[in-house]
């Protein structure tokens, strides 16, 4: 360490003693590639204190200390947490500042679950003769028809029925595995997601006595403990 880093460092140590600092904690949360909001509070026996001194010193020391995983990709959002700076003078020939980060890492996670949208005769029979398959969600629905398709008025005010039908059924659809907090988006399609082959809108309808076998997925954020 040079000479210059040592002279801040027991400055700053002697700053701290001087002022009765018993811990500093820097609450932050970051994500989105770059650090966000942070504060730094400083704790006495009495109470909290302002040091701007030593807040300037950790503002830049603290990463130099401490990982900081900011980068987001979509899966990963961020994290949010503690730093707890306190002094370590158990070693007299090497007091120093400790540097214990405390935080949650928050993650978009997505999770799915089959169900079964009951069919009314009219949907039913409208379904068998007209679809081959339907897909919807945050975007917007979409029924994709069996080759070049013209609907009568009748035919156009029950697909559009269904298409409303099965946004708020797949709304209301609970997904057993989940965990975390429901976000706002989801998504859902007839197609059969356990088949290798369903790689497009196109792969059909599926229909049994419990009804329409609908697909829906649903994102939820997770947090974890971060890593050090």
């Amino acid at each position: 360490m040079k000479t210059t880093e040592l002279t801040d460092l027991q400055q700053m140590i002697a700053l701290w003693k001087e002022k009765g600092i018993t811990e500093c904690s820097m609450e932050f949360n970051c994500g989105g590639d770059q650090m966000n909001d942070y504060t730094f509070t400083f704790y006495t026996k009495e109470g909290e204190i302002k040091c701007d001194e030593l807040e300037s010193y950790f503002e830049n020391e603290v990463y130099n200390q401490v990982e900081f995983y900011v980068n987001s990709d979509g899966h990963y959002m961020g994290e949010a947490g503690y730093v707890y700076i306190r002094l370590d003078e158990d070693d007299e020939d090497n007091v120093d500042f400790t540097y214990t980060k405390d935080a949650e890492s928050e993650w978009n996670e997505t999770f799915s679950e089959v169900a079964y949208f009951p069919l009314t005769d009219d949907y039913k029979k409208f379904i068998q003769d007209k679809v081959q398959s339907i897909v919807g969600g945050e975007d917007g629905e979409a029924i994709n028809y069996k080759g070049d398709c013209i609907l009568t008025d009748e035919e156009e005010a029950i697909a559009d029925s269904l298409q409303s039908d099965l946004r708020d059924f797949a709304c209301d659809v609970e997904i057993s595995d989940a965990e975390g907090e429901a976000g706002d988006w989801f998504r859902f399609s007839t197609n059969n997601p356990e088949d290798d082959d369903a790689d497009d809108d196109t792969m059909g309808v599926t229909i049994t006595d419990d009804g329409l076998k609908v697909s829906v997925e649903k994102t939820y954020y997770v947090y974890r403990p971060s890593e050090d």
